[in-house]
């Protein structure tokens, strides 16, 4: 595995796993290896609003009924990919289908803020 690794690289895994036991798996060249991650599969959600609702007004819910958002018809959207959010936009018609056109993407350090809250 060493051989495919830069000096810095080698560095900071002898750094990272002193005192550990750990399996060495050989890897043929750094592309590959993020191939292996693409094909993994994500769950990507838009999230229109919320509503908090009593056991006996879902009980009562019935063809026809509405339940009214938490956001407005202006209101951007959130995008979640694992229950994460990661960005926002807008909702658009796209030939009788719905979409989203992104316009914020959160930066990484906002993304983690929000997992700790």
């Amino acid at each position: 595995m060493s051989e495919f690794l830069s000096k810095d690289e080698k560095e900071a895994l002898q750094a990272g796993t002193q005192g550990q036991e750990h399996l060495e798996v050989p890897l043929t060249n750094s592309k590959s290896s993020l191939d292996i991650i693409l094909d993994v599969p994500l769950d990507v959600e838009v999230v229109l609003g919320s509503a908090r609702k009593r056991i006996d007004e879902v009980r009562n819910l019935a063809p026809g009924a509405i339940v009214e958002l938490d956001k407005l018809v202006d209101d951007q959207v959130d995008i979640t990919v694992n229950g994460t959010l990661i960005a926002q936009g807008e909702v658009v018609v796209v030939n009788e289908n719905f979409g989203v056109r992104i316009t914020n993407i959160l930066a990484p350090y906002e993304r983690i803020s929000r997992l700790r809250s």
